[in-house]
């Protein structure tokens, strides 16, 4: 132990020159412990150390306990990972990534889910949520989302490059399964959907490497800051419906993004200076992804759609015979599945009850169904549902 006497020795600070004087208040009899004869036995093992460190379920403790058997007269356990900790900092290298306006848009759902609560059962509902960064405005898109499905991804996708007003070059993910098909580090096979969804809007699909998340490790951070920025701020707040959800993030979202960045420009000002201007133009209609099915139709004359099952009304003419219906996030289509006629509009009553064997239009989570009945009028008032043609 250093003594007050040899830090401080009686001298005149006036005699002594600056340098001097810095020389004197440093202290100078402190470092750690360096046992040259132990080091040089560890410092070859280190690099393997390192290596193995990578390696699913080993820990520091397992690495000491090999070293001390070695070496019984080793380190102690605490010197032993202090030393490991250092060299494995020392050598650990990462790309840095430069990113050109309007070339990528990275996309992974956050780990945390929020919460949906039920008015009159208080039950609360998951809500999963997506995130999308364009990594060179740092320009940043969220979403809560019933769920993970194809149905619901590529619908908030779609809602993203609405928002960014435009398309990138490049869409990247991981290897979820919504996404990819077969994984392969330098030809990952995309599913279907994946690549309708990019022919769609013209982007090329990307699939970052397996258990490499610094492939997209702008949205990685994106999702760290989500959390700070916006799941600590409506931590305590109630959401009765995911629209009541989505529009308090988007509200904060929208605060977010107009947040200068380390005293520099906000995101959105570099975004509609140097990023939107080259982004692809977005096309005339959004993607919907659809889900078909063909039923024979029962006594009930309804069908059952979605993983709810929610049950919609056809006319009861169309009893045992076979129909199609078709639906995505917003619309339900029913039409019979031999039947030359199109899809047409048909305006329904709102009053549903009583409940008439003729029409029912059953709204729920926002989707609106739509029936195939030529040549019916309905003075009642009504829903005008105006969709596509197929």
């Amino acid at each position: 132990m250093c003594t007050s006497s040899a830090l401080w020795p009686q001298v005149k600070a006036s005699v002594l020159s600056d340098k001097a004087l810095a020389d004197l208040l440093t202290r100078k009899c402190y470092s750690k412990s360096t046992d040259t004869e132990r080091l040089s036995h560890l410092s070859p093992l280190l690099e393997e150390y390192a290596r193995e460190l990578q390696r699913p379920y080993v820990g520091y403790d397992t690495l000491w306990e090999e070293y001390r058997k070695i070496h019984p007269d080793g380190y102690s356990y605490n010197r032993f990972r202090e030393i490991l900790k250092e060299y494995t900092k020392a050598h650990s290298y990462a790309y840095h990534t430069l990113y050109a306006p309007g070339h990528e848009m990275q996309v992974d759902f956050a780990g945390d889910k929020l919460w949906i609560t039920d008015r009159k059962t208080r039950q609360k509902t998951s809500a999963v949520v997506l995130c999308c960064i364009l990594p060179y405005s740092s320009m940043t898109f969220m979403m809560a989302l019933y769920n993970a499905s194809m149905e619901h991804f590529y619908y908030g996708l779609s809602k993203c490059m609405e928002y960014f007003g435009g398309v990138p070059e490049v869409v990247k993910s991981d290897n979820m399964t919504q996404w990819v098909k077969r994984s392969d580090r330098y030809e990952p096979e995309f599913n279907e959907v994946a690549m309708q969804w990019g022919l769609h809007y013209g982007t090329e699909l990307e699939a970052a490497r397996v258990k490499k998340p610094r492939d997209k490790g702008a949205v990685e951070d994106a999702v760290y800051k989500v959390y700070k920025h916006i799941y600590a701020k409506i931590r305590d707040e109630v959401f009765y419906s995911l629209d009541e959800l989505n529009s308090r993030i988007f509200e904060l979202l929208d605060a977010f993004n107009s947040k200068c960045m380390y005293g520099r420009e906000s995101r959105i000002e570099r975004f509609n200076k140097q990023e939107q201007p080259v982004l692809k133009p977005l096309p005339s209609e959004p993607y919907r992804f659809r889900y078909r099915k063909t039923f024979m139709v029962n006594s009930t004359y309804h069908v059952s759609v979605g993983q709810d099952k929610h049950p919609y009304s056809v006319p009861y003419q169309f009893v045992n015979r076979e129909c199609t219906v078709s639906y995505d996030n917003d619309t339900v289509e029913i039409g019979l599945t031999t039947s030359a006629l199109p899809y047409i509009n048909v305006a329904l009553p709102v009053d549903t009850a009583p409940l008439k064997p003729i029409f029912r239009l059953i709204m729920r989570h926002g989707k609106e169904v739509r029936s195939i009945m030529p040549n019916t009028s309905c003075s009642d008032p009504v829903i005008s549902v105006h969709t596509p043609r197929l």
